[in-house]
């Protein structure tokens, strides 16, 4: 709209208008950077030619004399004062077992749950593993206000229908071994970080494990992300770390540049982003350089959760908490394999076992009072829309009200999450609930969700009316709800197409006006909600 409204007062766009979305499979670098390099061409704010390629030597800002070094760190690294307090991962008999990993102290409350149930939803040998998990809480532990722990308490989780855990957890332990060994330290050494503000920067970015006395290894261990995929910042830094002005560190260092430039940023695609390599392998790689720890902190990817939206429901589940959670596994351009760090963690979770999440207000919202619902899901997409399900079959409310649920994944037998449940909650408790399903691996013909949503045109125009002065169903004046949850890859655009279509072609055909407004009464009342993620 600014775009359009620029151009009606004369301006001239510099390029074509870009829209972004922040759910974009291919991510940041893929989609908004190029655009960003364009911009920076078209304005002049970078060169031309290549100095690389110009031949232009890059020498090392960090080579000694230097004066004008762009590169500092955020933190300083120092051996922990002698009589402080006692250090994480200090005790032997603690270190790496779960009773460390449930104490590590985080920026905000954590729970503790308990794994009761841990089951297989997909088909034995199916290519992707989805489980069930219910947990119960624990204890809640808070930050104190002076840094250290507050006494962690007894306490229920008071999630909502649409809610998410952040979950936590560990690096796999020979990946921190290796890292501790390219860097040279000793996993042992007790360290305590602090705010580098020697550059004029006061402020920085919070972060658990300051002024705290800890071992290396447990620093690595639970506070820096070994499994993310390693940044053209992170590649800039290593460029700047090497030291040498030989042939061999001209090449190393003009090449981790290059890799950096946003002038290459397809170069950089293809070696990082695309093959998912981690500051690890990129480490790995460039055997010369060999970061500071301090430096290492601040280019590299910061420990953070994992969310997983809940599918259970107080109302039926009381105070166990479930996840529908499916193994992150995937294979590289090259053929290298890759799984997802936390996604693996949970899925291998042993019955008994605890696990350390906090609480996160999810995007979805269920309407105040009893209305009618329609639910679009694909694959563990499912598990918002279970969990409202469950809130609304625990409510005697809810008993009559017509709820449509529109359920896509690849086989009938062996990816179909929760079918059994379905027809069980129909028969017991919600008589007015119709699933349609969508298996596109069961037929020669792949149908999808929107397929079927078209197929139901006549019925999802008339819930698009309901509530409205033109509506033909006697549903009690009540508008619908409509909810998209799954996968950020191709399905929500192809939904929301099929959804325009409907509008244009048989609840308002030929009539701009009526469009525009329940297009605009459907935002307003945010009765079309989307839950997409991109893995």
């Amino acid at each position: 709209m600014l775009h359009n409204r620029l151009r009606q007062l004369g301006g001239e766009p510099l390029l074509p208008c870009a829209l972004g979305d922040e759910s974009d499979r291919f991510g940041l670098d893929e989609t908004l950077m190029p655009w960003c390099w364009t911009v920076w061409v078209k304005l002049g704010y970078v060169p031309e030619e290549d100095p690389v390629a110009a031949g232009e030597a890059i020498r090392s800002p960090l080579k000694e004399g230097a004066d004008d070094t762009p590169l500092f760190p955020l933190f300083d690294v120092r051996p922990a004062a002698q009589g402080a307090a006692p250090a994480l991962g200090a005790d032997a008999a603690l270190a790496g077992t779960e009773g460390e990993a449930m104490a590590v102290p985080r920026m905000e409350p954590m729970y503790t749950l308990r794994v009761l149930r841990n089951a297989l939803l997909t088909a034995a040998g199916h290519f992707q593993h989805v489980r069930h998990l219910e947990l119960r809480p624990e204890t809640l532990s808070c930050a104190a206000a002076d840094g250290g722990a507050a006494a962690p308490v007894t306490a229920p989780i008071p999630y909502l229908a649409g809610d998410a855990l952040s979950v936590y957890c560990a690096n796999v332990p020979a990946q921190v071994e290796a890292l501790l060994q390219r860097l040279g330290y000793a996993g042992d050494e007790v360290v305590t970080v602090t705010p580098d503000t020697t550059h004029g920067i006061v402020a920085s970015r919070a972060e658990p494990f300051l002024h705290r006395a800890m071992t290396v290894r447990y620093l690595l261990t639970y506070y820096v992300d070994l499994n993310a995929v390693a940044s053209q910042e992170f590649l800039w830094m290593l460029g700047l770390h090497v030291v040498g002005d030989d042939e061999g560190s001209v090449e190393v260092r003009e090449r981790l540049l290059e890799l950096s430039s946003a002038r290459h940023i397809d170069e950089f695609l293809q070696y990082s982003h695309r093959e998912k390599r981690n500051v690890i392998e990129v480490l790995h790689d460039f055997k010369m350089v060999t970061p500071s720890l301090a430096h290492f902190l601040t280019f590299a990817c910061p420990m953070r959760p994992r969310y997983y939206d809940i599918s259970s429901a107080p109302g039926l589940d009381g105070d166990v908490v479930h996840l529908t959670v499916a193994q992150l596994q995937l294979k590289t351009p090259l053929k290298r394999e890759r799984e997802g760090l936390c996604s693996s963690h949970l899925v291998r979770a042993a019955e008994q076992s605890r696990v350390q999440a906090g609480l996160w207000q999810g995007t979805l919202e269920m309407p105040e009072e009893p209305a009618p619902l329609l639910f679009m899901a694909t694959s563990t997409g499912i598990a918002p829309v279970r969990s409202i399900i469950r809130t609304c079959a625990a409510d005697p409310k809810w008993k009559e009200m017509p709820i449509y649920l529109f359920y896509g994944c690849r086989f009938s037998e062996k990816d179909y999450l929760y079918g059994e449940e379905w027809e069980r909650l129909k028969e017991e408790r919600m008589p007015n609930l119709q699933v349609v399903t969508a298996f596109s691996r069961d037929t020669d013909t792949k149908v999808y969700v929107q397929h079927r949503v078209a197929e139901h045109a006549k019925l999802v125009a008339s819930l698009l009316l309901a509530g409205s002065p033109d509506a033909k169903l006697d549903d009690g004046n009540r508008s619908t709800f409509f909810f998209l949850c799954g996968n950020a890859n191709e399905m929500p655009v192809a939904v929301q197409g099929v959804f325009q279509t409907i509008i244009t072609e048989v609840v308002y055909p030929d009539q701009v006006e009526k469009i525009l407004s329940l297009n605009k009464r459907m935002t307003g009342e945010n009765r079309f909600q989307m839950d997409t993620w991109s893995s």
